[in-house]
């Protein structure tokens, strides 16, 4: 099975005029899930790295588009990239998995693009805030926002559970300043 590589997600993401920020946070999303799935692995999770990095390079590969991930997915599937397409399909709506026994490689994608504030590493609450503040003014998407973010923490702190460690020491442990 072949995967994307660094320079063929690059490649994609200037072909489809991805903006350079827009470019950096998906390398540093890839960067992030990929700590986080190796991690996993060490306790016993099946996850494939590979597809992680793949999908999270590209996540927002049409992020100037109205549904960004309906789009990406299609330019994705086109590439004959199906197991990523479906990431980048769902990352935006997924509802997060409550169970860590079930963690799967959306499931990743999705933690680190919800702890990546543009080209770097914040953790969770940083960007949650973040996202907050864009949807100040509407009561609706704020809601589901924060039920989201419950959400998020609770698995979070399960995984760090499991890892013996925060989040955010795996990634200083990682290279994160």
């Amino acid at each position: 099975m072949l995967y994307i590589t660094k320079k063929y997600a690059i490649e994609l993401l200037e072909n489809n005029q991805t903006p350079e920020h827009v470019i950096g946070h998906c390398m540093e999303v890839a960067r992030v899930s990929e700590i986080l799935a190796i991690e996993l692995n060490k306790y016993g999770y099946n996850l494939s790295v590979d597809v992680i990095k793949g999908a999270a390079m590209l996540h927002d590969i049409a992020r100037v588009n109205e549904d960004h991930g309906e789009v990406g997915a299609k330019i994705v599937e086109s590439k004959g990239y199906q197991k990523e397409a479906c990431i980048i399909k769902n990352h935006m709506h997924y509802s997060i998995t409550n169970d860590i026994k079930c963690l799967t490689e959306i499931d990743i994608v999705c933690l680190g693009d919800r702890m990546v504030k543009e080209n770097k590493y914040v953790g969770l609450k940083l960007r949650m805030e973040y996202i907050l503040n864009k949807f100040k003014n509407n009561p609706q998407a704020e809601e589901a926002i924060k039920n989201r973010i419950v959400e998020h923490i609770m698995l979070l702190k399960e995984i760090e559970k499991l890892i013996g460690k925060s989040i955010d020491n795996l990634m200083v442990e990682k290279g994160n300043k």
